[in-house]
């Protein structure tokens, strides 16, 4: 299939996929399930892809060395999918996609981004680096071919002293608004690219071509990934209030997903953040289940530990997640300054360590997961999926 009619067949697919989302959040349940039905249907025996985040494993993905250590760890505990945390310029992303293919792991990517570069900032030119920062995000996702960009894209990481500001949040929907719509008019310099899914191999029908080549300032060179039906997803995390004032809860996602407006931006839930900042977890997540919104959850500790070990509630969420038929992937994430550099481990405020032995973690939590999401598919539909 030639370029512009992969372009033109993505763009069709977007707005019959737009328009069966927006049906199914104006006419309530009914319509909701029925997309469901169909995307059950679709990935009739596909599993939801089990993945854990690099940083498990390491802080160091300029290296060579470094980058084997995530891949062997993630594929030697049993997991399919790795997030790449693209928090630095210095990451070896040829090296890191060699052994992605070589462990055979599929990939997503994240992002938080800084003060400095806080796309939510009353201040023009902060917001205007941030937007800059977020391109070079999606170039390094798409060159590591991951169809995902997600986590904190919407502000800083960390603690802010104030709510957010009007003209801030403007700033904030304008940028992902654009580079949202950039991702699906396909608008790069030119590579060949080929991206696998999320959901396992019956769903990647990959898609070969060459974008048409843009001169044009690097602030618009912006990669596309384009599947059957499938393009690069920005996702919004929801994080509890010392981490961002833009979102905290999966509502508030859900209203910055509907206030950008395009269909390839979608909403990350996580364990560790909901424990905090939910009211009532299992609703919330079952509501964005149902919306079609939620497509991507981290499974963490509340104390950012072993997994089953804190006071987080992961058998009611990912029996809520099984009741809304989710079939995005479920990411195992954790953090101890044993391994992350000292500038995250500030940002998360990690100040012990709750666990040394990156590998042990690991296959625990792999356990955990398989075990509890095994058991919440039996209790909601009376078999696995």
């Amino acid at each position: 299939m030639s370029g512009s009619l992969a372009v033109a067949f993505a763009r069709s697919c977007l707005t019959v996929r737009q328009a069966r989302r927006d049906r199914a959040l104006s006419s309530g349940p009914s319509r909701a399930s029925s997309r469901r039905d169909r995307k059950v249907q679709c990935n009739a025996g596909a599993s939801n892809a089990i993945g854990v985040h690099a940083l498990v494993f390491t802080g160091d993905l300029s290296s060579t060395q470094g980058c084997a250590l995530a891949t062997d760890g993630a594929a030697s505990a049993g997991y399919t999918l790795l997030e790449i945390p693209l928090m630095s310029d210095d990451i070896r992303i040829s090296a890191l996609r060699d052994q992605l293919r070589s462990a055979r792991l599929d990939v997503s990517c994240s992002l938080g981004l800084s003060f400095d570069d806080d796309i939510s900032s009353a201040d023009d030119a902060v917001a205007e680096r941030g937007e800059r920062r977020l391109i070079s995000a999606v170039h390094s996702a798409a060159a590591l071919q991951s169809s995902t960009l997600t986590g904190v894209v919407y502000s800083a990481l960390g603690k802010y002293n104030q709510p957010r500001s009007e003209h801030g949040m403007d700033n904030c929907i304008r940028i992902l608004r654009k580079i949202a719509a950039r991702l699906r008019e396909g608008r790069h310099h030119g590579k060949m690219i080929c991206i696998r899914s999320l959901h396992g191999p019956r769903c990647a029908q990959s898609l070969h071509f060459k974008l048409t080549d843009q001169s044009a300032a690097a602030s618009t060179h912006v990669v596309c990934a384009i599947y059957v039906n499938l393009v690069v997803q920005l996702g919004l995390e929801a994080v509890n209030r010392y981490e961002s004032n833009v979102i905290n809860t999966l509502s508030d996602a859900a209203k910055l997903v509907h206030q950008i407006g395009e269909p390839n931006v979608m909403v990350h839930a996580d364990l560790y953040h909901m424990n905090i900042e939910e009211s009532n977890m299992a609703l919330e997540v079952r509501k964005c289940c149902e919306s079609g919104l939620l497509q991507y959850f981290h499974v963490g500790a509340s104390h950012r530990g072993y997994l089953g070990e804190g006071s987080e509630d992961l058998r009611g969420a990912l029996r809520a997640l099984a009741e809304g038929r989710y079939q995005g992937p479920l990411v195992f994430e954790s953090f101890s300054s044993a391994v992350v550099d000292q500038n995250l481990t500030s940002a998360l405020a990690i100040w012990r360590d709750l666990w040394v032995d990156s590998a042990d973690l690991a296959r625990s939590a792999r356990h955990s997961i398989d075990v509890e999401w095994q058991a919440a598919r039996r209790a909601a539909f009376g078999r696995p999926l």
